[in-house]
């Protein structure tokens, strides 16, 4: 085929195709016979006739194409971690060429969005370095490398706020609150992970280990351990007018109820916070129920209790409330 004489002309005229147009142009296809619909040249290279493809298709329609060629040529619309078929609605959401379309599903995608990054390693490296690095930094070497990591991280990071001005310090405090919200929203940063501060709230319910942030949370759960452990999360306005997140403490999904264990104290000090989970009660049809010191006492019972070793939570917390 000859080109017109203003190549680029050629070239910005796309083409679009119905799916059904689209299936029947890709049913014909043979490893022989790479044609097009626009033009009555037939390609012996896969290569170059994907690239005029891709070039000569408006976005819609080189979707379309990508997905069925892939799909019925290619053999691989299956996603590589779970083997289940992975849908059109989520691969013509991607404007790039066949061989750079995601090899995973929707699901497994959102979890690795970190590949994104210009990785040269594949998933399955990345996944075998990961590994290797956790087994390192669990050992006696590794808490020594992390100890010394972190001395050495705190004195740049000193060093380098000290050359800071308070307005350069509040920018990245608020992008920080930012990111950190965004990522506790969307699941991708649990705050309640780091037990390290918590291990004095460890305890045993039918031969296994729970941790807390309070006693009052072991207790509740000792006597309510069928209801999930801050599972939610809620989106609020702060006093200062910025977004916050709120982890209710236990969530019974059944019975829809929402259960928040906070003394009178600071229950007031937070009440943005605990308005906002009412507000999610009220528009979700759920129940929101404030346990704290003058009703903890009818929501627990010493006789659930079957290990000695969660004794001293109850003689701590019987001090504090009404009885």
């Amino acid at each position: 085929m000859k080109h017109p004489k203003n190549t680029g002309d050629y070239w910005k005229v796309k083409n679009k195709y119905t799916e059904d147009e689209i299936i029947d142009w890709v049913n014909e296809i043979t490893p022989s016979k790479y044609h097009t619909l626009f033009n009555d040249k037939v390609y012996g290279d896969l290569r170059g006739f994907l690239s005029v493809v891709s070039r000569k298709l408006e976005p819609t329609s080189k979707s379309l194409f990508n997905y069925y060629f892939r799909k019925f040529h290619l053999k691989g619309n299956k996603c590589k971690y779970c083997n289940c078929e992975i849908k059109k609605e989520f691969i013509i959401n991607f404007n790039c060429g066949v061989s750079q379309l995601p090899n995973w599903c929707e699901k497994h995608y959102n979890e690795k969005r970190w590949l994104e990054n210009n990785n040269s390693h594949s998933p399955e490296a990345n996944m075998k370095r990961s590994i290797k690095r956790k087994i390192f930094l669990a050992s006696e070497k590794g808490e020594i490398y992390k100890k010394n990591v972190g001395e050495f991280n705190k004195i740049n990071t000193k060093k380098w706020k000290s050359h800071l001005t308070p307005e350069e310090k509040e920018k990245i405090n608020i992008k920080s609150s930012k990111s950190q919200i965004k990522n506790i929203l969307e699941g991708r940063f649990d705050p309640q992970k780091n037990y390290k501060h918590y291990h004095q709230n460890l305890c045993y319910v039918e031969g296994k280990e729970y941790i807390f942030r309070s006693s009052w949370e072991v207790l509740f759960f000792i006597s309510n351990s069928h209801l999930e452990y801050e599972t939610l999360r809620i989106k609020y306005l702060k006093e200062n007018g910025k977004d916050g997140a709120y982890i209710p403490d236990f969530i019974d999904n059944k019975n829809r109820i929402i259960y928040e264990l906070k003394p009178r104290r600071n229950f007031i000090k937070q009440q943005n916070k605990m308005d906002g989970g009412i507000e999610w009660c009220f528009k979700n049809n759920y129940k929101f129920i404030w346990v704290n010191e003058d009703n903890l006492i009818y929501y627990i019972n010493e006789k659930d209790n079957q290990d000695q070793r969660n004794n001293k939570f109850y003689i701590k917390a019987y001090k504090g409330i009404k009885v």
